[in-house]
C-alpha cells in the first residue's frame, strides 16, 4: 500500500509538471516570438560595425580601393573586378538587411512601446535619438559607395519592393537635418540602450559627443560642392562639441571570444588566411619620412635576394599586380593588428582634428587653433594611438619636425598636405579613407598593373541583384548620376 501511494504522488508531481511547463500549441519555446528593441539595436550596431571592419573580398574591399593593402594569390579585387564576385551586392545587403533594417525595427518597437514615468520618456526619446545618429552613420556609408541610392521608399519589403532610388545629395541634406534633431533631443543626463549599447554602454554625453563629429565629418562632405550649407553645419557642430582630446573617439573593443573578435583576427587567424599584403605606395612614402608608425603597423622582411635592399627592410607588395605575389616575400602586419581584441574605429579625436585643419583653411570658424596646430595634433594622436596600442615609442615632433611633414614647409597645398597625411592617419580604416582620398584628391595613387588612373574606382557599381529586383529604378539611378560606372564620380567629387 505503501508503494502504491509513493507511485500515486510521483504520478501527481508530474502531472502538476506537465501542467505548469504547458505552452499554447506551435510555439517553440527556444525562438522567442517578441524581441526586445535593446536586442535588436545590438545587433544593428554589431552589424554595421563588422561590416565597415570587414575584410572580406565579398562585401568590402575599401582597403584596396585606398591602396592600403593588395592581394596574394587570388588578385582580381585589386584590379576591380568587382563582378565576380559581386560585391556591391554584398557591401549594398548587409547595410540595408543587416543594420538599416534593424535599426527601422528597433525604432518601431521604442516608438510604439508606452512609458509611464518621465524617466521613461526620456529614456525613449533618447533611445530614438541614438538610432538616428545610427542611421545617419549607415545612409552615410551607402551613398559615398554608390550615389543616388534608394532612400525615402526604402526599408519597406513587399509595401514597396521597387523603391526608386534618391538624389544623393538629397539624401545628404536630409542627413544633417536627421543628425541636428538628434543632438537636439538627447538628453545627456538621461538613460538609452544600457548595456545594449556596444559602444558606451548607454551614456548619451558621450553620443551627444559622437554625433556631433559625425555631423562634422557629413558638413565636411560637402565643402567642395555646396560650402553655403557645409560652413553652418560644420560651425554648430563644433559649438555642440566634437572629440576634443586624446583619446576619445568612437570605437567598437571587441571581447575577443569568436565571433566577437576584430576583422584581421577573424581572417588572418580563425580563418588562417594568407590573402593579403601591405603595398609599397604606403611603405615607400612612410619609409622616406622616417615615419614612427612603421614598426607599429608592418614588419619587416628579409629581402636579402633582392639587389640593392639590406637583409631585413619594410618591404611592401606590388599593389594591383596582374599576376599572384608570394606571401614569404614582404612585409606583413604589426601582430597587434593580429589580436581578438583589436578594436575598430569609426570616428575620432585624430579624424576631427584633419577636418578642423581644413575648416580652419577655408576660413571657417571652428574655434582656437590655426590649421598647423590642428594638422599637428591630427598626427601626433595617430602617432600616440598606435604607440599605446603596440607598445613601440614614436616620437611625434621629430616626425613633425621634417620638411616633407611639416605644415609650413611640405610640398603642395593645403589640400595636398592635409590630405596625404590623413590618409595615412585612415590607415586601415577603409570606407573613409577611399571617401577622403575621393574627395580632397591626395595621395596620388597607382594605378594597377595596365590600367589608368581613372580606373581607380570612384563609386561601387550597383548591384547586378538590382536588375532582377529593381531594375527601371536602377536604370534610371545610373542615367541620373552619369552613367553606373565605376569612373563616375559622386555628386561632391567635383576637383
Amino acid at each position: 500500500m505503501k508503494k502504491m501511494k509513493n507511485i500515486t504522488y510521483l504520478f501527481l508531481f508530474l502531472m502538476l509538471g506537465v501542467v505548469s511547463c504547458e505552452l499554447p500549441d506551435n510555439v517553440n519555446p527556444k525562438v522567442p516570438s517578441a524581441v526586445e528593441a535593446s536586442a535588436i539595436f545590438t545587433n544593428a550596431q554589431v552589424a554595421m560595425v563588422n561590416h565597415i571592419d570587414n575584410t572580406s573580398v565579398n562585401s568590402n574591399i575599401t582597403r584596396m580601393f585606398a591602396q592600403y593593402w593588395t592581394e596574394t594569390t587570388y588578385f582580381t579585387e585589386a584590379r576591380y573586378n568587382l563582378a565576380d564576385r559581386n560585391i556591391p551586392y554584398g557591401y549594398w545587403r548587409i547595410l540595408y538587411r543587416d543594420v538599416l533594417q534593424d535599426l527601422k525595427e528597433a525604432k518601431r518597437l521604442v516608438t510604439e512601446r508606452e512609458v509611464s514615468t518621465e524617466d521613461q520618456q526620456l529614456q525613449k526619446v533618447n533611445q530614438l535619438a541614438v538610432i538616428d545618429v545610427m542611421e545617419v552613420y549607415t545612409w552615410q556609408l551607402l551613398v559615398d559607395a554608390f550615389g543616388d541610392i534608394p532612400y525615402t521608399e526604402a526599408l519597406n519589403g513587399f509595401e514597396n519592393p521597387h523603391p526608386v532610388y534618391d538624389d544623393a545629395a538629397g539624401i545628404y541634406t536630409a542627413l544633417l537635418a536627421q543628425i541636428s534633431t538628434a543632438i537636439s533631443t538627447m538628453n545627456v543626463s538621461g538613460a538609452s540602450f544600457g548595456s545594449a549599447d556596444l559602444l558606451f554602454s548607454g551614456d548619451m554625453a558621450s553620443w551627444q559627443t559622437f554625433a556631433a563629429s559625425l555631423k562634422l565629418r557629413v558638413a565636411m562632405r560637402l565643402a567642395d560642392v555646396n560650402p553655403g550649407a557645409a560652413q553652418p553645419n560644420v560651425e554648430a557642430a563644433v559649438a555642440t562639441g566634437v572629440y576634443s582630446t586624446a583619446g576619445s573617439g568612437a570605437l567598437l573593443h571587441y571581447i575577443g571570444v569568436a565571433p566577437h573578435v576584430g576583422a584581421i583576427h577573424n581572417a588572418f587567424v580563425v580563418d588562417g588566411r594568407k590573402d593579403f599584403l601591405p603595398v609599397s605606395q604606403i611603405v615607400e612614402p612612410m619609409k622616406a619620412m622616417n615615419d614612427p608608425r612603421l614598426p607599429m603597423w608592418f614588419t619587416k622582411v628579409d629581402t636579402s635576394s633582392v639587389p640593392g635592399t639590406s637583409p631585413a627592410v619594410y618591404w611592401g607588395a606590388t599593389y594591383g599586380l596582374d599576376g599572384a605575389q608570394d606571401y614569404g616575400n614582404f612585409s606583413n602586419f604589426n601582430l597587434t593588428f593580429w589580436e581578438a581584441t583589436f578594436p575598430a574605429i569609426l570616428i575620432d579625436y585624430m579624424e576631427v582634428e584633419f577636418l578642423l585643419a581644413e575648416a580652419v583653411e577655408r576660413g571657417w570658424s571652428v574655434g582656437a587653433g590655426t590649421a598647423e596646430e590642428h594638422y599637428n595634433n591630427a598626427i601626433t594622436e595617430s602617432i600616440d594611438y598606435y604607440a599605446e596600442l603596440t607598445g613601440i615609442d614614436g616620437d611625434a615632433d621629430a616626425y613633425l619636425a621634417q620638411t616633407d611633414v611639416a605644415y609650413t614647409t611640405a610640398t603642395g597645398t593645403w589640400r595636398q598636405v592635409i590630405g596625404e597625411q590623413k590618409w595615412l592617419g585612415l590607415y586601415n580604416r577603409g570606407p573613409e579613407a577611399w571617401a577622403e582620398w575621393r574627395r580632397l584628391d591626395f595621395p596620388v595613387l597607382t594605378p594597377p598593373e595596365g590600367m589608368t588612373y581613372d580606373d581607380i574606382p570612384k563609386r561601387m557599381p550597383y548591384p547586378i541583384k538590382e536588375d532582377q529586383l529593381n531594375k527601371v529604378n536602377k536604370d534610371a539611378a545610373g542615367s541620373a548620376i552619369g552613367g553606373d560606372n565605376v569612373s563616375t564620380k559622386l555628386f561632391w567629387d567635383i576637383n
